[in-house]
């Protein structure tokens, strides 16, 4: 389904290390971007900034698909989405509704806040790395 972005009620810009510079969101650019990521080996990922510091929504392809993130204002509110499946047309969806400064973005992608939603191996990792720092406190290198 197209999304039209007739008036940007805020001054929202994309950027990506595969455009030659930040442009204004609009559908075109938005969608432009995004596709063009589809094509790349190194660094796919995009960048809407919002009007304020802080306020940004941000999707990387990973080799499976797209993920999604958004931050209002501080660390605090750093969210991303549950879904790893994301399609090309669902980021272009929700890029072009935030350009747009409307909240359907929130109903078209489930997300939750950085800290709740770790992986698995974010996990083993964080034990693995507890594991580590007990024998090396035990044998003592520091």
């Amino acid at each position: 389904m197209p999304h039209h972005l007739n008036v940007i009620p805020k001054k929202v810009t994309i950027e990506s290390p595969h455009i030659s510079k930040s442009t204004l969101a609009t559908h075109e650019s938005i969608e432009a971007t995004i596709q063009s990521l589809i094509d790349v080996k190194d660094d796919p990922f995009a960048i809407l900034n919002g009007e304020k510091e802080g306020y940004y929504m941000q999707t990387l392809l990973t080799p499976i698909s797209f993920v999604v993130e958004y931050q209002e204002g501080s660390l605090d509110a750093h969210f991303e989405s549950i879904r790893s499946d994301i399609s090309a047309e669902e980021v272009i969806g929700v890029f072009c509704d935030y350009a747009a400064g409307n909240e359907t973005w929130k109903a078209r992608i489930e997300f939750k806040k950085m800290e709740e939603h770790r992986s698995f191996l974010y996990h083993i990792g964080y034990k693995l790395g507890k594991v580590l720092g007990n024998i090396s406190a035990f044998i003592g290198i520091k």
